[in-house]
């Protein structure tokens, strides 16, 4: 697990086996399930909305200039 850089709402679940690397933001009452990863390049972002449900293992993965929202 790589947290350090990723912003989660407190009524947000996230897996334990979720990877997070990067600017990452986890919107309010959003689920992120088992074996989900994702990662962003340089400066850019995910942002994952309020009230989203991630299912099990997504890849979500942006390079650099290509924010995803």
């Amino acid at each position: 697990m790589n947290y350090k850089q990723a912003k989660i709402a407190d009524s947000a679940k996230v897996a334990k086996e979720t990877v997070l690397v990067g600017n990452i933001t986890i919107g309010e009452e959003s689920t992120v399930l088992f074996f989900t990863a994702m990662r962003c390049e340089g400066e850019e972002s995910i942002v994952i909305g309020n009230q989203s449900n991630i299912q099990e293992n997504c890849t979500i993965h942006v390079d650099e200039k290509s924010a995803m929202e």
